[in-house]
């Protein structure tokens, strides 16, 4: 009975050193095969970087060469004036071109003098000499203005310089009447003037009677 439980022992232990044996082998990694072609992994390929895009650059912009002011055209309607006064009477002192009124500024005014018998109108703005006498209520355009005095056309076409405060926006004939009969009375030398006689006559009754006599005696004794 003994020798049995030997031979067991003994086949036990064979049988486990067997197992032992095989479970080493499996767990032994295969010798590598030295021939085999190593496997080349590829190298991953960088992507690219992309150029940045250049920002569009605006064109330049042309050069501009200004072009020459104009020279100013002078305005004809200077000379021509004082061509027209110079025409008209070369006597008249001409202002400067730059003295004249513009065309929209000149100026309308009508004659109320100072005794009712008009103005003088004379060659210039100071110290002139007379030209000839623009009636009480004639119209006259003013170009210019020099002190006490205007350079004046009058209604007939004649040229000259005038006294400004002599001259009115509005002719007040009233007054006008007042300033000549008040300076026919003042003045008895004029009651036997000629010139004076129709304005005599025809005012007779607004007239001291001695005036409107010495009128009629004086017109009388002419005709005789």
């Amino acid at each position: 009975m003994k020798r049995t439980v030997r031979w067991i022992a003994a086949l036990l232990l064979i049988a486990t050193m067997l197992s032992l044996a095989a479970c080493g082998q499996s767990n032994t990694p295969a010798e590598q095969d030295t021939d085999a072609e190593p496997t080349v992994v590829p190298e991953a390929t960088a992507e690219p970087t992309p150029e940045p895009t250049p920002e569009p650059t605006a064109a330049p912009l042309p050069v501009v060469t200004p072009e020459p002011a104009p020279e100013p055209t002078e305005d004809p309607y200077y000379s021509d004036l004082l061509q027209s006064i110079a025409a008209a009477d070369a006597r008249v002192v001409l202002p400067e071109k730059d003295q004249l009124l513009p065309p929209d500024q000149v100026r309308i005014k009508y004659v109320q003098g100072s005794y009712g018998q008009g103005i003088l109108l004379v060659d210039a703005a100071s110290n002139g000499q007379q030209l000839g006498v623009i009636d009480d209520g004639a119209r006259v355009t003013v170009y210019t203005m020099q002190g006490e005095r205007g350079l004046v056309k009058t209604e007939d076409g004649r040229y000259g310089w005038a006294t400004l405060a002599l001259l009115v926006d509005q002719f007040d004939p009233d007054l006008s009447y007042k300033n000549k009969k008040d300076f026919l009375i003042g003045h008895t030398a004029d009651w036997t003037s000629p010139s004076w006689y129709d304005f005599i006559i025809k005012n007779a009754a607004d007239l001291p009677a001695e005036v409107v006599k010495a009128a009629k005696d004086a017109h009388d004794a002419g005709k005789s």
